[in-house]
């Protein structure tokens, strides 16, 4: 079962990464195109350059923003690997061991009827 989780632990992650590099990608050229618009519709040099500038900074925040990420999709597959649970400190798992045990004579998820009436062994939800 464990490899199923690692399987579709990387399965996931690289679908999100896919998707980190396609928003990427339209922002870069969202970032062109508006440069672009800003190139056409100015004579002033000084303004074509700052254009050129605020595209190449979109640029820059897009690819920071996809590598982080897909910095968070490696962490997210790596924490589904390792087994821990969000929100547990790392080596917890979340799920209580040694509490609530059953006390002597009762088994957990049934109980044992005695007597005439009623029913040995029977299942409660």
């Amino acid at each position: 079962m464990q490899t199923g989780k690692n399987a579709m632990a990387s399965v996931k992650e690289k679908a999100e990464n896919a998707a980190a590099s396609a928003k990427a990608g339209m922002e870069k050229t969202k970032a062109t195109v508006q440069e672009n618009v800003a190139k056409m519709t100015t004579r002033n040099p000084v303004e074509k350059e700052a254009a050129e500038e605020r595209k190449e900074e979109r640029k820059a925040v897009a690819e920071e923003e996809k590598r982080a990420q897909q910095e968070r999709n490696r962490a997210e597959k790596e924490q589904t690997r390792t087994g821990a649970v969000s929100g547990y400190p790392s080596g917890m798992s979340g799920i209580a061991i040694g509490h609530h045990q059953p006390t002597a004579g009762h088994t957990a998820g049934t109980t044992t009827t005695t007597g005439t009436t009623g029913t040995t062994g029977a299942r409660y939800t």
